[in-house]
Parts: C-alpha cells; structure tokens; sequence
C-alpha cells in the first residue's frame, strides 16, 4: 500500500583527521536521503587545519549543516 510522500530528511556526517600523511590532509562528507534514496552528498579533502578530531568534526558537522539548511529550503519551496 502506498503510504505517502517521505517527507523526513536524514542527514550523516563523518571526517577522517589526517588521513594523508604525505599533505597532512584530512576527508569530510555527508549523505542526506529522503525516502530511502540519497539526495545529496559529498566527500571533500579539507583545506583547513585542526589541532584535535573533535575540532575537526565540528568542521564537517558545519559544512554539513549547511547543505541542510539549503535542503531544507529546497523541501519547503516545493509543494508536495
């Protein structure tokens, strides 16, 4: 049986701190779905440097947060 339209966006985020030793670079990225299907996602080497993980999590937590907030704009914008 049909049971409408997903309308929840989720959204997940992790980072790698320093994953590359030659360029001492680390890995962010996310995934939202909508449904069971991905919407958007990403996975960027970092140009910024932190002195912990944690520091940088908070780094991708925030880029990731704003791709949400884009989302979430979007799914208001659209009549469902």
């Amino acid at each position: 049986t049909y049971s409408g339209y997903p309308s929840v966006i989720e959204g997940y985020s992790d980072a790698s701190w320093i994953n590359n030793m030659e360029d001492h670079s680390s890995t962010s990225g996310w995934v939202f779905l909508l449904g069971r299907g991905a919407i958007s996602w990403a996975s960027k080497k970092q140009t910024c440097i932190t002195s912990s993980t944690i520091e940088f999590e908070f780094v991708a937590l925030a880029a990731a947060g704003n791709e949400a907030e884009w989302l979430r704009n979007l799914v208001y914008e659209i009549p469902l």
